[in-house]
């Protein structure tokens, strides 16, 4: 899938991991933050994720090259469950330390 789907920068990456473990970690990051960059500019998964390549900056956050316009959004990841990922995309670098779990009633 990776291979696929994935730009050459973030094969590299991929294959780069120590161990399965690891790999998995990072291809379902990459993953989680690509979907959510495509709902945030309206496409969905109509446009390619080859076509832009999500980049680690060390500080939690991620950013987005070889796409025009796409420097003015940020991307982040928080481990979510057990085996589960959070992945936001927003205009702004100001996101929460860690996210806010709300039900239904409380969204209402």
């Amino acid at each position: 899938v990776a291979n696929r789907f994935f730009s050459e920068k973030e094969k590299a990456w991929l294959a780069a991991a120590g161990d399965e473990k690891e790999k998995a970690e990072i291809f379902f990051t990459l993953w989680t933050l690509k979907e959510s960059f495509l709902k945030a500019i309206g496409t969905g998964l109509t446009r390619s994720l080859s076509t832009f390549t999500i980049v680690n900056d060390a500080r939690g956050l991620f950013s987005l090259e070889d796409d025009s316009g796409s420097g003015r959004y940020y991307l982040k990841n928080w481990p979510f469950r057990e085996g589960y990922k959070l992945s936001a995309c927003a205009g702004s670098p100001d996101f929460a330390g860690e996210p806010v779990i709300i039900n239904i009633n409380e969204l209402i």
